[in-house]
C-alpha cells in the first residue's frame, strides 16, 4: 500500500528526514482531508489515519537529548585536551608518540560536539484528536518537525475554510413525527 501511496495523485509527502538504522521509518502522506502516516519497522508496516477536521492540537516539544550529548561530550574532551597541552609543553621526540595516543583520545568527544552541532535540536511529536494522542516518533528533528506541523495545519485550516461537502449535510434531518 505504502507504493500505492506514492503513484495517486490524490497524495502528497511530506518531509520526515532521513532513513535512520536504528529508528523506525516514518513516511506521512497529506490528502484534500486526511493524512496517512506509514510507520515501517523491519518488514512490517503500521498505518495511522487522521482526519484534518478531528486533529485538535500537534504538539512539539523541545528535548534536551542532544545537548545533553553535547555536555557529556564537552566533559570527555577536557581531560583530554590538558594532557595534550601538558605533552605540548614538554615536547620531545619520545612526546610525539604521545602525541598520536592524545588525538586518539580526543577525536570520540570532537565527533559527538560535530554530530550534535550538524544534526541540531531534537524533539517530540504528538498529533492529537478526541479520541487518541499518537507520537510520531521517527520524526524528531525540530527543524523538520515545525515544517511538517505547519504543512498539516496548514492544511487542515484549508479545509476547515472550504465549504462543506454536498454528500454530507451540514446539518443531520430532523426525525420524522410519527
Amino acid at each position: 500500500m505504502h507504493d500505492r501511496l506514492s503513484m495517486d495523485p490524490a497524495y502528497r509527502r511530506l518531509k520526515t528526514g532521513r532513513r535512520s538504522v536504528f529508528r523506525p521509518h516514518l513516511s506521512c502522506w497529506l490528502a484534500a482531508d486526511h493524512l496517512v502516516v506509514v510507520e515501517v519497522v523491519g518488514y512490517s508496516e503500521r498505518y495511522s489515519r487522521f482526519d484534518l477536521r478531528d486533529i485538535q492540537a500537534l504538539v512539539l516539544q523541545p528535548s534536551r537529548m542532544r545537548a545533553t550529548a553535547a555536555w557529556i561530550g564537552t566533559i570527555g574532551l577536557v581531560p583530554a585536551l590538558a594532557l595534550l597541552v601538558a605533552i605540548l609543553a614538554s615536547v620531545t621526540v619520545a612526546g610525539m608518540e604521545s602525541l598520536v595516543v592524545v588525538a586518539f583520545l580526543a577525536f570520540p568527544p570532537i565527533a559527538a560536539l560535530a554530530w550534535a552541532a550538524w544534526a541540531g535540536p531534537l524533539c517530540s511529536i504528538r498529533i492529537s484528536t478526541a479520541v487518541q494522542v499518537a507520537r510520531l516518533p521517527a520524526l524528531h528533528n525540530l527543524p523538520l518537525a515545525r515544517a511538517f506541523a505547519r504543512e498539516v495545519l496548514d492544511a487542515a485550516l484549508a479545509r476547515e475554510a472550504s465549504p462543506a461537502d454536498p454528500a454530507t449535510p451540514a446539518v443531520s434531518p430532523s426525525p420524522s413525527p410519527s
